[in-house]
């Protein structure tokens, strides 16, 4: 049986608020319209809203941590 206690990755799911997540769904189903539109600059945004999401989404868990 695999031992999860030392792989380093957590067992549980870390909570996101619901701004955060609505905000990384947005950023993909942005990136998702320009996949499908063939629009460079769309598909662009959508990554970069998403990455920011998930940005705002780490620093509040480790300040919720400290």
């Amino acid at each position: 049986m695999y031992d999860t206690s030392v792989d380093g990755i957590a067992d549980a799911l870390t909570p996101v608020s619901i701004p955060d997540a609505v905000a990384a769904v947005n950023g993909r189903l942005t990136e998702a319209v320009g996949v499908a539109r063939g629009h460079d600059e769309l598909i662009a945004e959508g990554k970069t809203r998403h990455a920011e999401a998930m940005e705002q989404a780490g620093d509040a868990r480790k300040a919720g941590e400290e």
